[in-house]
């Protein structure tokens, strides 16, 4: 069934607690739950949003849990009992760069480049830059 955000989170933190007991769970458990209205399910959730590196406001893949949630626990809670790692900047280079807004909205793609990829560069494997690099070479000079 969908569950709302707050009820996500309410289930979330009552399974990190059942976890950290050392219980078993069925993976029924995160297919059949969606979240709020969409198709989203927890079995899809693979990542989740560092906001010092990539802002919460921008549109965000599939397999992220929505920023509302993920705010509420600990980055050792995410990885450790829900198995999540942080989305890597090289997997939100390619959304990005694939936006359609980012080519008629001037303010989007100021953002992008100066909020999202350029102060994170500097942090993340050589070969990401240049895959982030060949990414952006249709969209402008930003890296």
């Amino acid at each position: 069934r969908a569950l709302s955000e707050e009820e996500i989170i309410k289930l979330l933190k009552w399974w990190i607690s059942y976890l950290s007991k050392g219980n078993q769970y069925d993976t029924r458990l995160l297919k059949f739950t969606r979240i709020s209205d969409s198709s989203q399910t927890l079995d899809t959730i693979k990542f989740y949003l560092n906001p010092h590196k990539i802002s919460s406001d921008i549109d965000i893949p599939f397999e992220v849990i929505p920023y509302n949630i993920s705010k509420n626990f600990t980055q050792q809670e995410l990885t450790d009992s829900l198995k999540w790692t942080e989305l890597p900047l090289i997997n939100s280079a390619k959304l990005i760069v694939n936006h359609p807004g980012l080519e008629t909205d001037p303010k989007s793609a100021e953002k992008v480049r100066h909020h999202v990829l350029a102060k994170n560069l500097e942090n993340i494997p050589q070969q990401d830059k240049e895959t982030i690099r060949l990414y952006a070479k249709g969209m402008g000079d930003f890296c």
